[in-house]
């Protein structure tokens, strides 16, 4: 998987476990603050992707984690920016978050690139999809 991800990524540095993205972050920000925020977990088959952006004192940085249910990391990025905005950096993480996805059906892609007539089973969903493009 790494392996791929530095193929399509190449600018990204992938760090192999959580513990050491904690330890990469605590030493790298300082905080003045702090707020609990409480992660919720996906359902069993699933998957759930968090990214984020921020800026402060003109440092841009954006990335992304993946985890499954039991909270266990399946993919990390972090992306450091040039100039912009808070709101610019949550950007970038999102649109690079979203660029990870993929299928490998053809019927769906070309339904939702409206290629095609949606079937009446998936047209809720692909219409969800077609908003996320938009």
């Amino acid at each position: 998987m790494s392996q791929l991800v530095n193929l399509q990524f190449q600018q990204i540095q992938l760090v192999p476990n959580w513990k050491e993205i904690s330890q990469l972050l605590r030493s790298a920000i300082h905080f003045e603050k702090s707020i609990i925020i409480k992660w919720i977990k996906p359902k069993s088959a699933y998957v759930k992707l968090n990214s984020d952006g921020s800026c402060k004192e003109g440092k841009y940085g954006a990335g992304g984690v993946i985890r499954d249910k039991e909270s266990c990391l399946v993919f990390a990025y972090s992306l450091v920016l040039s100039s912009g905005t808070s709101n610019w950096a949550e950007a970038v993480a999102l649109h690079c978050s979203i660029k990870c996805a993929e299928s490998d059906s053809k019927l769906l892609m070309d339904c939702v690139n409206g290629r095609n007539t949606i079937p009446w089973n998936i047209a809720k969903e692909v219409e969800e999809l077609k908003k996320f493009m938009d």
